[in-house]
């Protein structure tokens, strides 16, 4: 990697992630999810000043030094909703695929790092070195975190880095958007609009051009999750709607973003992507149609059994 890639990435991989073996209880995997990892720990790879690291949230599962699951809050919660007494049960038993990783030495750059996150939709990434085991996590809100502050950066840059920091964004598979919270100027990549159907000259830099094109139904919603953010009440800018195209179609769109702020807290300027996630929705959707048909119809008909016959 040249010099400025790999101190991009020295700030955004978190060299010392929290991992536990299979053979854990999911209720230990829990308590060790709940410590604070310190930055600057000795066994830590990487000096505190050089992190933009949030709270990973998450724990890595190895067997033999291969990483084989991840543990999230988000899974926590799906074993609490099913009720699994996770006293007793171990991770081996509740792990069921591998997740998405990444080799280290495959890392080029920070876009092409953001589309393999939205292109999953995962908030954790794993990373590898040569022998396949773990060299670090990044996380979704630390990469956010850099791209915020590369945004700091270039505030008073000339305009030529200017230019290249839009650059390096319009080539990514997600729509990219920078919105400067104090002149209420956003910034719209050539993939955002193309995703919408329009041409680079088609749209401006007024917020208005994203605001104006929410679903009605979408509206009020989306408002409420983009203030509560600014409100400091979230840690990312996260929230799945629907987007008005040129055609007058609309499409799911998934956006997340995090908010920079000042010295005060107070929210100055707000970066994120912009997803298409029409396929996802529309098969959601179908697949909810599908199950309210069959509990009508299983409702409809006391007593009726159905049988599958092999043949």
């Amino acid at each position: 990697m040249a010099t400025d890639i790999v101190e991009q990435f020295k700030r955004v991989v978190f060299r010392n992630p929290m991992s536990v073996s299979l053979d854990t209880k999911v209720l230990e995997a829990m308590v060790v999810m709940g410590r604070k990892s310190n930055p600057g720990e000795s066994n830590n790879r990487v000096a505190p000043e050089h992190h933009d690291i949030a709270s990973t949230d998450c724990v890595i599962v190895v067997d033999q030094k291969k990483i084989v699951g991840l543990l999230t809050a988000k899974d926590l919660l799906s074993f609490a909703a099913q009720q699994l007494p996770i006293e007793q049960l171990t991770l081996r038993e509740v792990i069921t695929h591998k997740p998405i990783t990444a080799k280290e030495s495959a890392l080029t750059d920070l876009p092409s790092l953001l589309d393999l996150f939205e292109q999953h939709q995962i908030r954790h990434l794993p990373i590898l070195d040569e022998q396949d085991c773990l060299a670090g996590l990044i996380s979704y809100e630390s990469l956010l975190r850099r791209i915020n502050a590369i945004a700091t950066e270039r505030t008073n840059a000339p305009p030529a880095v200017e230019e290249r920091w839009k650059l390096a964004f319009s080539g990514s598979k997600d729509g990219i958007w920078d919105w400067d919270l104090k002149s209420n100027i956003k910034f719209f990549s050539s993939r955002w609009k193309e995703i919408r159907g329009f041409r680079d000259e088609e749209i401006g830099n007024s917020p208005e051009e994203c605001l104006s094109r929410i679903h009605p139904e979408d509206y009020d919603r989306v408002l409420a999750v983009l203030s509560a953010h600014l409100a400091r009440e979230t840690e990312l800018f996260e929230c799945e709607y629907r987007a008005r195209c040129k055609d007058g179609s609309y499409l799911w769109v998934l956006d997340r973003g995090q908010a920079l702020r000042d010295e005060a807290g107070q929210a100055i300027r707000l970066i994120g992507s912009s997803t298409d996630i029409t396929a996802r929705k529309s098969a959601e959707l179908a697949l909810q149609e599908k199950q309210a048909q069959f509990q009508h119809m299983t409702e409809n008909v006391p007593g009726m059994i159905f049988r599958y016959v092999l043949h």
